[in-house]
């Protein structure tokens, strides 16, 4: 190694990255950018770009495609794109974001970087997104690295997402188990098709958690597990509630509609439940009394009765978002629509997808034209 790489070597250990194998031109020194400063004045640090590099005959295969191993990290330290393939100060011990897809890293490095993410000397962490779709073996350590992290920073907030059909119930059980002392606060379980008896035992210990985004999309879960979380949902932090794809029926979206004004929610999506009028006129009666912003409720079938409770709840709810996409509604459901949105709050509403004639369509068309603060995709 030359005098000259090596200065560039040891300059590269200093912010916290070390491999040997690395092709040097890929890295991105960093230096003060004076255009831009914080709130105290301090320069924020920022990667300079390095200068574009054409590719030539010597570029091997492996170099070009060693980055499907890539991590990112964001941080006023950011080391943009990071190969990793050493175990030595992978992260600057500044760092503050870091989102890692784990089906890009073999179990070794997968390992070795977990152990460096939950080292106590990196303490400036306040976000962490770790994807472990397709690497269900890596859960167990994954949970030891999240706890160790919760213990040595306060302010971390975790985010775990997971989509494998292989998940077994002895997984979601110690998930449950780990909820309480953790700093999860978003947790995405989506296709897992865990049923009623795994689902349970994640939501009884929501009052517990710091989880305030919970995603159980495509779960098989149906009304009996929906008691359990209306039980929970009014002592937990959850403001956004994924529940599409899964078996509620009008029993389940009964339940989850008792305890919404006690709940937290603000965004709550329950696509493709199998919810009738009957169960729409219950939720309906219950949004003056929510917190909610944001309402999904595509796939279903309400039809012209359950879009006209929806119509009469909207002046007296903060709705905002509203979808009633493709839920067998007619002329008069849009009628109904059409006359309350101008006395309610809501800036966007689909109704793609419906049973409407033209009547319905020129009535949308002239409400566009009448209510210009709201966006009718239709």
């Amino acid at each position: 190694m030359t005098s000259a790489r090596r200065s560039v070597f040891h300059s590269f250990c200093t912010i916290g990255l070390l491999d040997t194998r690395l092709n040097m031109k890929t890295l991105l020194p960093l230096e003060p950018d004076i255009s831009a400063t914080d709130a105290q004045g301090t320069a924020v640090t920022k990667p300079v770009k390095p200068q574009q590099r054409q590719t030539t005959p010597a570029d091997t295969p492996r170099e070009r495609t060693s980055h499907r191993h890539a991590f990112i990290i964001k941080s006023a330290a950011s080391l943009g794109n990071g190969d990793v393939m050493g175990r030595t100060a992978m992260l600057h011990p500044e760092c503050t974001e870091i989102d890692v897809h784990f089906s890009r890293l073999p179990e070794r490095k997968q390992k070795a970087l977990l152990e460096e993410m939950s080292n106590p000397g990196i303490t400036d962490l306040k976000q962490v997104s770790l994807n472990l779709s397709d690497s269900a073996a890596s859960l167990p350590h994954v949970m030891e690295a999240i706890e160790r992290m919760s213990r040595n920073n306060a302010r971390v907030r975790i985010r775990l997402k997971l989509t494998d059909k292989r998940l077994t119930h002895e997984n979601i059980a110690a998930l449950a188990y780990a909820l309480p002392t953790t700093r999860i606060t978003h947790l995405s379980l989506p296709d897992n098709a865990l049923g009623n008896v795994s689902a349970t035992v994640i939501f009884k210990v929501l009052g517990q958690s710091y989880l305030t985004h919970l995603d159980l999309h495509g779960n098989a879960i149906d009304y009996r597990a929906a008691l359990t979380l209306a039980d929970q949902l009014a002592q937990s932090k959850v403001t956004n509630l994924n529940l599409n794809h899964n078996r509620m029926g009008d029993p389940g979206c009964i339940a989850i509609a008792y305890t919404l004004p006690e709940s937290n929610l603000t965004a709550l999506s329950l696509c493709f439940n199998r919810i009738t009028h009957e169960g729409t006129a219950i939720l309906a009666n219950a949004l003056s009394k929510s917190k909610l912003l944001q309402l999904d409720l595509r796939g279903n079938s309400m039809g012209d009765c359950g879009a006209a409770y929806i119509a009469n709840a909207l002046p007296h709810c903060g709705l905002t978002h509203l979808s009633l996409r493709e839920n067998s509604i007619g002329n008069l459901g849009v009628a109904a629509i059409v006359e309350m949105l101008a006395q309610s709050s809501v800036t966007a509403i689909d109704l793609r997808g419906n049973n409407m004639g033209s009547a319905g369509a020129a009535a949308l068309h002239s409400a566009q034209e009448r209510i210009t603060a709201v966006r009718i995709i239709r």
